[in-house]
């Protein structure tokens, strides 16, 4: 079992009477990338700033390589931290930049240039060391930001929304840039976004946050296939929520029964879920197959197409069934789902539907 590098352990900050974040707790073993996730306000980046010493906790601990940092000061935790807007000294050079912690602990000459080489080439930047940052793109900027927070060998390197700044196109296109970094290198990194796509792509764990306390931990996948609230559901991917109750139990399956005798069977059954309890069934877009013919799928049933979106790689239809549901449904953008208008019938069947059970 590989070893917890970051613990939190019952953190709680509060700014005068009002709750910022807590009770939080959780661990990250060596190695794994994790994102901190969730709406603007959920706590996500004081949750950082409270890794990396910028806050101070009134309540818990946090601990680092299994040393409690809890009242430690920032320079004193063994962290390397990227800002939101990379805080690069504009009238200094990449090599005064990347070198300057290396500087502040005093290193030899020597050794600052050989690690200030190294790491500007393990970011993918050689021959920059005498540019000034504002005669690098963002895309680069960011890099040497990464590059000054690697070079003094942290345990752990904190990235605070560091793909913010830059336009959709390459935001999207240097998504992994940061994964594939700390993968080749081994560090463990903690991550800050809104951004769920970005958040999946990059991270082995997520923590999901909102109202400053950890709605789910779990991969990528686990969040989004088996969401442990009606908010986790609404927040990873687009959700269509339809009441039901558990008309009866099969093994881990469960059959549920919607508006007018419409059922959906075999849907996997949540914790706790009894017969007869009232809970809400999650169907995602592109798990809502939809055919041309009656034929193409057994178990479909009627619909009329409601709406239709074409967004270019996709087409995106609202369709509703005899029973009066309605479902959204996601399709390749190929000339049989191109040319399917609004008013025209189809036949559609939900499949992998997940139950989420409802709150109290």
């Amino acid at each position: 079992m590989v070893a917890a590098i970051l613990k939190l352990t019952d953190v709680v900050k509060r700014y005068g009477t009002t709750l910022g974040v807590g009770p939080v707790s959780f661990a990250v073993e060596e190695g794994e990338f994790v994102t901190l996730l969730g709406p603007s306000g959920c706590g996500k980046t004081t949750t950082l700033h409270l890794i990396a010493g910028l806050l101070q906790s009134n309540e818990g601990n946090v601990e680092i390589g299994g040393r409690d940092v809890t009242g430690v000061e920032p320079q004193h935790r063994d962290i390397g931290l990227v800002f939101q807007n990379y805080a690069l000294f504009p009238h200094k050079t990449v090599f005064d930049n990347v070198g300057f912690g290396l500087r502040m602990r005093k290193v030899p000459r020597g050794e600052i240039e050989a690690r200030v080489t190294r790491m500007l080439d393990v970011v993918g930047l050689p021959g920059v060391e005498r540019r000034l940052p504002r005669e690098l793109s963002g895309g680069q900027q960011q890099r040497v930001a990464v590059a000054r927070a690697l070079v003094v060998e942290p345990k752990i390197l904190l990235l605070d929304e560091p793909l913010s700044n830059l336009d959709a196109v390459l935001r999207k296109r240097m998504r992994l840039e940061p994964r594939d970094i700390q993968k080749r290198l081994g560090i463990t990194a903690i991550n800050v976004t809104h951004d769920q796509e970005e958040a999946f792509e990059m991270s082995d764990r997520v923590v999901l946050m909102n109202q400053g306390r950890i709605e789910q931990i779990g991969t990528p996948e686990q969040l989004y296939d088996a969401p442990a609230s009606r908010f986790a559901a609404e927040f990873i991917g687009e959700a269509v929520f339809i009441d039901g109750r558990v008309v009866a139990l099969n093994g881990t399956g469960a059959e549920v029964e919607a508006s007018r005798g419409f059922r959906f069977k075999g849907v996997p059954r949540a914790d706790g879920v009894k017969m007869g309890d009232e809970v809400y069934l999650l169907v995602r877009p592109e798990r809502v197959e939809v055919s041309l013919s009656p034929h193409d799928r057994p178990d479909s049933v009627r619909a009329t197409v409601i709406d239709r979106v074409f967004s270019g790689e996709q087409v995106s239809f609202i369709v509703a069934v005899e029973s009066g549901l309605k479902f959204r449904a996601k399709k390749p953008s190929l000339n049989a789902y191109r040319d399917v208008a609004p008013g025209a019938t189809v036949w559609v069947a939900p499949v992998d539907c997940r139950m989420v059970p409802r709150g109290p």
